[in-house]
Order: structure tokens, then sequence, then C-alpha cells
């Protein structure tokens, strides 16, 4: 049986940046292949270095009332639970900003 006629099949684990750069770099290189990407991950790659700082102007920009009223009107910040809603709402905002591609972002 001659190996080089079957198509390869390629399993990752990880989606992190080592995992992404392996099979983008296979599909360079074999477009043919077969690529799976396991993990528990249930986002795509983002900076997971940044996301600490990104969190932290979360927080900064929340404490912001002006800033606060502009983005959620409708929310009040009273509470502790209400206040980690929106921080949950503004991680996930940042989040998909981070994941976006800037060629699709482009008019």
């Amino acid at each position: 049986m001659d190996l080089a006629l079957h198509e390869k099949c390629y399993v990752i684990i990880g989606n992190g940046v080592a995992g992404t750069t392996a099979a983008e770099t296979l599909r360079k290189n074999d477009p043919t292949c077969s690529i799976h990407l396991l993990t528990n991950e249930p986002y795509p790659l983002y900076n997971r270095v940044s996301l600490p700082r990104f969190l932290q102007i979360c927080q900064i920009y929340l404490a912001s009332l002006p800033l606060h009223q502009r983005l959620l009107p409708s929310e009040d910040l009273s509470s502790a639970r209400a206040f980690a809603r929106a921080r949950e709402y503004l991680v996930a905002f940042i989040v998909a900003g981070m994941m976006a591609d800037p060629e699709e972002t482009k008019p």
C-alpha cells in the first residue's frame, strides 16, 4: 500500500499559539490533509497574555459612570451581581474584538 496516495490526518491537542500555528503550518504545507484541533476552550485563539490588562481596563471602564451610562444605560450597578453581569458583558465584548480578523473589519 502506497501511503503517499492516502490523505494525511493530523490531530492537534490545544488551540493555543502552538496548536494554532501547527494547524496553519500543516494547512500551508499540505492543503489536502485533514486537521483535527481538540480543545476545551470555547473560543478560537485570542491573546491570553493581554487578557488581564483588558480585564483591568474593563473594571476602570465600569467604574467611570459617564462611560457606563453610554454603554449600558439601562443597567443599575448598585449591586455586586449587576456589576459582575456588566463586567462579563464587557469581557465578552473585548474578547470578541480580540478575536476579530482585522481583514474582516475593514470596510
